[in-house]
């Protein structure tokens, strides 16, 4: 029997944050693969370097607000994240990387890296923050950026691909509107407990 090796408190954000940047890296490099011809080498190098930058700077965002935390609230964090099984997301994704040449595989690799976005929400909310709406645009342009590159082969995956993200910008709206549903039910409560 091992023993776990506990992470300092905000080892479990930076082990999200750096295990979302290595999936990135790693379908990147899996379309470069299945590349063909210059043009569509040079779209998916361009189309992907942005991101992890952008999941980098994410990450320092997190890191320097979490650092005021307290220890409750990054016990909390760090069970929430545990309890998302982020670590198999990303090794779902990975192990999808073999049928990244096909318009099934994208769409499966494409619906990990959406529900990894969710789990950036759910660290924001299990901390009590407010989501910036820049931050919601920067998790929209990585979206965009995939779409661009898990699209070099043809129209149609391209088409698919943005359904794909419209339901999940939908759904998202969705989580979003039944969690104020949810925030007014117990401030309605607590007022009414009160009077």
């Amino acid at each position: 029997m091992t023993d776990k090796v506990a992470l300092p408190p905000h080892g479990v954000l930076e082990e999200f944050f750096g295990g979302f940047e290595t999936l990135i890296k790693q379908i990147t490099d899996a379309l470069l693969k299945h590349a063909d011809g210059d043009d569509e080498t040079a779209v998916i190098k361009e189309g992907a370097a942005p991101i992890p930058a952008q999941i980098s700077e994410m990450k320092t965002y997190v890191l320097t607000r979490a650092a005021t935390a307290t220890n409750s609230e990054l016990a909390e964090v760090n069970q929430a994240l545990r309890m998302s099984n982020a670590k198999g997301l990303f090794k779902s994704g990975k192990g999808l990387l073999g049928n990244i040449g096909s318009l099934l595989g994208k769409l499966g690799i494409q619906r990990i890296v959406q529900e990894i976005k969710k789990i950036v929400r759910l660290i924001f909310k299990t901390f009590g923050w407010a989501m910036p709406a820049w931050l919601d645009l920067i998790l929209l342009i990585i979206n965009q950026l995939l779409n661009l590159i898990f699209g070099t082969k043809s129209p149609k995956h391209a088409a698919v691909l943005s359904d794909a993200e419209v339901n999940y910008l939908r759904e998202v709206e969705a989580a979003v509107d039944v969690m104020n549903a949810e925030a007014r039910g117990r401030e309605s409560e607590e007022s009414e407990s009160w009077d």
